[in-house]
């Protein structure tokens, strides 16, 4: 899971990243203005930690998403602003961070206006996925000419298909809000459109806009009525400091603030949500462990993400919900009361199944 940042000049997204990287997460790397800054997220999920105290295990692992703060902007036409491009492409997500706060000792370009800010990053996100296609459209539209009958049906429906794009993409429609089949997704994979991928809006806020929440995301509300889509609020300097706090103290400024939880918490969970996956646990007394998968895992698959040997050889599931298990308090209880189900090939993976896996080596 990789999520990319992208935002105006002085949006404070790297002040996101940095807050998020404090409270759950490593940087990968030394700190360098030039590069991309990457760091792995925790995912917080309370059934890992309950399933850590039932089992008590010499490892504890959480479901991971990378987060990676590009310097700069995201668009443009020079060589850097190009390869940061090229980087985004490869993201499964984007986080578009958006400025609300008020702060004179930070320039800003015309009054501050979450909205307008928003408009123009998803302007230049369109433009570019513009460029690709027309790109691609005009090397279709030249191979045709020279194309064998074969060749020539299946770069037809590539063609119509990035028409169908282009035009959405003219009207301000990004590419997610298409109804698009399995076979079209398929052929416009290697694109990978910056306007197909999931969105997270943030709006940077301070502490003192926190009574305002919903009116700073109502604000933005117009630009999120898209498909993979949500809004939220972060006040990134305010939380970037409580990092650096004593836990009592940093409690003691959150309630003073009327803050009542991180915003992490609500931005990592949202991610895991807009790409769309779901999360089983393995348990046993060497490791308790999250494994994030896409919705619609057969379990096979979800025996491949642990091992690939366990995919090849995969016999069966043992499956019991996390509530049922936590209930009775360990595997063994479970079976004696029939809330172990033997799952085959077809079965498909819910979010919150314990799940040991039988396989063949």
């Amino acid at each position: 899971m990789r999520a990319g940042f992208v935002g105006l000049p002085q949006s404070g997204k790297t002040t996101v990243f940095q807050a998020l990287t404090a409270a759950h997460g490593r940087a990968l790397g030394p700190f360098k203005p030039t590069e991309p800054r990457i760091a792995v997220i925790k995912v917080p999920d309370a059934r890992v930690d309950v399933l850590a105290q039932l089992y008590r295990p010499r490892k504890t692992t959480h479901a991971e998403i990378e987060f990676v703060d590009l310097p700069g902007t995201a668009v443009g036409g020079s060589k850097e602003e190009t390869a940061r491009l090229a980087t985004l492409r490869t993201m499964d997500m984007l986080l578009y961070i958006v400025r609300a706060f008020q702060n004179e000792t930070v320039p800003h370009e015309g009054p501050i206006d979450p909205a307008a800010d928003l408009a123009r990053v998803h302007a230049d996100l369109i433009l570019a996925d513009l460029q690709v296609a027309e790109n691609r459209m005009q090397r279709l539209q030249e191979g045709l000419r020279r194309a064998r009958p074969q060749e020539r049906e299946v770069q037809e429906r590539e063609l119509t298909l990035l028409q169908r794009i282009h035009t959405a993409l003219e009207h301000g429609t990004p590419v997610r809000d298409l109804d698009l089949d399995p076979d079209e997704e398929k052929l416009i994979r290697g694109f990978q459109f910056l306007t197909l991928k999931p969105a997270l809006v943030v709006v940077n806020i301070d502490e003192r806009q926190l009574s305002r929440q919903d009116e700073l995301l109502a604000a933005v509300e117009p630009y999120t009525r898209h498909r993979h889509t949500a809004a939220t609020t972060m006040a990134a300097r305010f939380e970037y400091e409580l990092t650096e706090l004593e836990p009592e103290e940093a409690r003691a400024f959150m309630e003073d603030a009327r803050l009542a939880e991180p915003a992490a918490r609500r931005i990592i969970p949202l991610c895991v949500t807009l790409l769309g996956l779901v999360s089983f646990f393995t348990v046993s007394p060497e490791e308790v462990r999250a494994w994030p998968v896409p919705a619609g895992t057969l379990a096979p698959q979800a025996a491949g993400a642990v091992h690939s040997d366990m995919e090849r050889g995969f016999i069966r599931a043992e499956v019991v919900p996390y509530d049922d298990l936590v209930r009775l308090g360990s595997m063994a209880e479970a079976r004696r009361h029939g809330l172990v189900r033997q799952e085959g090939r077809s079965y498909v993976v819910q979010d919150g199944d314990v799940i040991y896996f039988l396989f063949s080596r």
